[in-house]
Order: C-alpha cells, then structure tokens, then sequence
C-alpha cells in the first residue's frame, strides 16, 4: 500500500473512532465501485458545479476502446465492441488513452 493509500485508511479510522466516541455505533453500507466524471481546473483543490458532473456506474475503461483503434470505431458507425455508440461531438479519453463511454449526467444526489 503506498504512503498516500495508508494516510487515507488512517483518516477513515480515526473518523470512524471519533464517529463512535459521538455517542454510538458508527454504520456503514457497503456500495459497489462507481466512477465520477468531474471537470475542473488541474491542481483545484475546491471549487464549486458538482451539479455538473456525471456518473459512470461501470469502470469506464473496461468497455473503451484504444484511442489507435479510432478507425476502426468510425468504420463501425461508431458502435464500441462493448455496444455503446460513440459521439464525435462530445467523447471521453481516460488517461491510458481509451476512448470511454459518456457518463450519465447529472450525478444523482
């Protein structure tokens, strides 16, 4: 686990004691992974429009498509091997360069 991750379980458990020492059991409920999609400025470290952002309930990348296969997507009409359609006017590029699905917007409350 790097410094970083340790630091963050760290801080999970110290809220969770200091949760508990409140005045009672502290209740979690276990979620399956979901991925946000948030646009900001780089290096932001707060700010405001998360009314803006958007949800992929699924790991977007698993279903994406190689950004070297961009060709091959067009000759397809667009439709990805994972049977989402792809949008020229408005696409997503993960940072290991697949092209992704759109996140579904707005970000439930």
């Amino acid at each position: 686990m790097s410094a970083k991750g340790a630091g963050t379980v760290l801080a999970m458990l110290l809220a969770v004691a200091a949760g508990a020492a409140d005045g009672g059991p502290v209740k979690f409920r276990e979620v399956d992974p979901q991925f946000i999609a948030a646009l900001g400025a780089p290096g932001a470290a707060s700010g405001t429009g998360a009314q803006k952002w958007g949800l992929w309930p699924l790991d977007p990348g698993m279903s994406g498509v190689e950004l070297g296969d961009f060709g091959r997507l067009q000759a397809a009409g667009g439709l990805a091997p994972a049977r989402w359609t792809f949008d020229a006017g408005d696409w997503w590029l993960e940072e290991n360069g697949r092209i992704m699905e759109q996140p579904r917007f707005p970000l439930p409350a």
